[in-house]
């Protein structure tokens, strides 16, 4: 009896799609922090997408739709859990609620992938996938997500093939590994399939990757001669590992006065430091604005008993320091002030007193700002648990400071890994101060998964950032992309660092960002040409029409 021939990768069977399209999902989360960096698991992104290929491509639209939303869901359910985790501790939320919050969010979160499976579907011809694969590009840059990342973003510890992001920003780093897949893809398909040897996909992944790697080696020695050739700036980094969620009334001042203590004992040694960089939500005594209304000390000091001293300790530190804490907007309504907003802010203040105030630009959605939050009445705020949520207002400015001749400018928290915001606050300045709270996301992939994108942002801007965080790792992001640390998180230290505060003009600020626009277009011009050559008709437009699960495909 004659074998029976294995079907072609069009024809599997739909049980086993299932399965394939999940497999994404988990090859995605296995290449990015915590495992992708822990384990040498990287190297799964360059072939993450070839299991939701084989499983979608032709399935029809709404079959597509679906395999996509399911390796979405794997995605970001397992490689995100930090978000549940977060939306309990933050708002105090209960485990149903917050897990309903946290569906909700998962749902949302995974339409870029069910968009990727609804175009796979609608493919007849493996060789369209290049075109699914631009499409992808640009809807995940321009998703809005909470959590911005790239699949190519995995790549951020393979220093040789990081240096490319100055290119096409994170972007061309998922083209990179997207190209990979759509070549492995391509040849898995020949072989079950057969017909023509796919040279083309073949030699171009090959070819891209061979020039990726040898601008990389090319490029990295450049920028690391340029670091040794600059004169140096020292940054001195305070990680206190202090639980904000324990700094009641009783503590605050104990908390600040630990930072102080640490401070202090650091600026006894030789020789100082050129800047101390403290992180986000350090100074519990709220600034005053605006600056018209005079000392922006003033609620300090008669904020509560201890503030007096506190304000005196910090303005005799003798060196320039970059710290966390609170803004109020006050405006005169008469004999009254009236609060027009809070603000989280980082302040810079340098030995003589002068003060320089930040507002954040950029809030986290559901962190810091809540929409129609304050449609709801306090009672029904606080029986939801939300009553520790509210919503802060947005700074306008992120004015340039200045340091030995240095400029540099803030970022708070997520601000750092917003790709827009963090190129243009790079414009017109030498290094950028990172300062952030983490410890909201305990100890989950969180924290390496938020420092991953950081570098990916130095790097496509070109220039260094010293981060302070309160559960670590602080340290400084080098022009390199190079993160020089003592590595430890989730203890108290002081840290000292040295960095060329130099910053270059990369092409992909010039214009290269526009890169996943451009993919966004050619993807959708090819899915608006496929719909076109369907003619609306049945079973043409959707080939899922003539499926019916467990049978294959006619």
């Amino acid at each position: 009896m004659a074998a029976r021939a294995t079907p072609p990768a069009s024809h599997l069977q739909w049980p086993a799609r299932v399965p394939l399209a999940v497999g994404t999902g988990v090859l995605v989360v296995l290449a990015f922090p915590l495992y992708g960096d822990r384990y040498h698991l990287d190297h799964l992104a360059w072939v993450a997408l070839v299991p939701l290929f084989l499983a979608a491509r032709g399935v029809g639209a709404r079959r597509g739709w679906l395999l996509g939303w399911l390796a979405g869901m794997a995605v970001e359910t397992a490689g995100f859990l930090w978000i549940l985790y977060a939306i309990r501790t933050f708002t105090q939320l209960g485990p149903i609620l917050s897990s309903f919050v946290f569906l909700a969010w998962v749902l949302y979160s995974s339409v870029p992938w069910a968009i990727l499976g609804w175009a796979l579907g609608r493919l007849r011809e493996s060789r369209q996938v290049l075109g699914v694969l631009l499409l992808w590009i640009g809807v995940e840059h321009f998703y809005p997500r909470l959590f911005p990342w790239h699949l190519g973003g995995a790549l951020y510890a393979r220093p040789w093939l990081l240096q490319c992001a100055d290119l096409l920003g994170a972007s061309g780093l998922t083209l990179l590994v997207g190209m990979v897949s759509v070549a492995v893809y391509r040849v898995a398909v020949h072989r079950r399939e057969g017909g023509r040897f796919p040279r083309i996909e073949v030699a171009a992944a090959g070819a891209l990757v061979a020039a990726a790697l040898a601008y990389g080696s090319v490029r990295l020695e450049q920028v690391k001669s340029i670091e040794r050739s600059g004169p140096l700036l020292s940054a001195a980094i305070v990680q206190g590992f202090i639980d904000p969620r324990e700094a009641a009334d009783d503590r605050v001042d104990a908390e600040l006065a630990a930072y102080l203590d640490r401070s202090e004992r650091l600026l006894r040694e030789e020789p100082l430091p050129d800047l101390l960089v403290w992180p986000e939500g350090v100074q519990p005594y709220p600034f005053l604005l605006p600056e018209a209304l005079g000392d922006p000390w003033r609620l300090a000091r008669s904020d509560r008993e201890g503030g007096a001293d506190a304000c005196r300790r910090l303005q005799s530190l003798g060196v320039p320091l970059v710290a966390g804490g609170a803004a109020v907007e006050v405006a005169r309504d008469g004999d009254r002030a009236v609060v027009r907003g809070r603000y989280n802010a980082a302040f810079y203040l340098r030995p003589g007193g002068e003060t320089t105030i930040y507002c954040k630009n950029r809030l986290i959605p559901f962190g810091e700002k809540v929409p129609l939050l304050g449609l709801l009445p306090e009672s029904w705020r606080e029986s939801l648990g939300l009553i520790h949520v509210g919503n802060l207002s947005e700074g306008r400015e992120n004015p340039i400071c200045d340091v030995r001749g240095r400029r540099f400018r803030h970022l708070i928290c997520y601000e750092a890994v917003l790709p827009a915001y963090v190129r243009r606050t790079s414009e017109g300045a030498d290094f950028l101060v990172n300062i952030t709270e983490d410890i909201w996301y305990g100890r989950t992939a969180h924290v390496p998964q938020h420092l991953s994108v950081l570098i990916l942002r130095a790097v496509e801007c070109r220039i260094p950032v010293v981060r302070a965080t309160n559960v670590g790792p602080s340290g400084v992001v080098r022009l390199s992309g190079e993160f020089s640390s003592t590595g430890r998180s989730f203890q108290a230290e002081v840290s000292r660092h040295e960095f060329a505060p130099v910053s270059l003009r990369t092409l992909y600020a010039r214009g290269g960002f526009l890169f996943p626009l451009l993919c966004l277009a050619a993807g959708a011009l090819q899915q608006l040409l496929l719909g076109r050559r369907a003619g609306g008709k049945p079973g043409e437009g959707d080939p899922a029409d003539g499926v019916r699960c467990g049978k294959g495909i006619a």
